[in-house]
């Protein structure tokens, strides 16, 4: 199996995770923080007050954005694991399913693997950031 074409995808979206995530993070954070208290103290109507609630998600934008990501590089290792099981098993594998993606995760070599890992831990690093800037603003609102 060429896994070559697959690696080059792969790469691709953990090359976005890595490059994406901290600048969007930097930006969803100022954003939150302007509409928070700049734009939703003002709310006065309903629509206003369903934005303002909408717009708390804000910050979490880095994490959504990593986890559709995550999603994409899931989809590509489990397309690896299903030409690993066509090739071992000579019919093809049915659906995609998460064991795929285990399988596929597992033929890559410890290189292409460790690009993958980062970027798993650049997305949980930019979100316990995040997380624990929303715990510090919540701690300073109620004390």
């Amino acid at each position: 199996m060429n896994l070559d074409r697959h690696h080059r995808r792969i790469r691709a979206k953990t090359n976005l995770v890595h490059w994406s995530l901290w600048p969007l993070a930097l930006i969803a954070i100022p954003l939150a923080i302007y509409f928070g208290y700049g734009i939703c103290d003002d709310a006065d109507t309903d629509a206003a007050f369903a934005a303002c609630r909408a717009f708390q998600l804000l910050p979490f934008l880095p994490t959504l954005a990593a986890a559709a990501i995550g999603g994409l590089i899931a989809w590509d290792l489990a397309g690896i694991g299903m030409e690993l099981h066509f090739e071992r098993h000579g019919v093809p594998a049915g659906r995609r399913r998460l064991k795929h993606s285990v399988h596929g995760f597992n033929a890559m070599d410890e290189r292409h693997r460790r690009h993958v890992r980062w970027a798993l831990v650049h997305a949980l690093a930019a979100t316990a950031a995040i997380a624990a800037w929303l715990a510090y603003e919540a701690y300073v609102s109620t004390h």
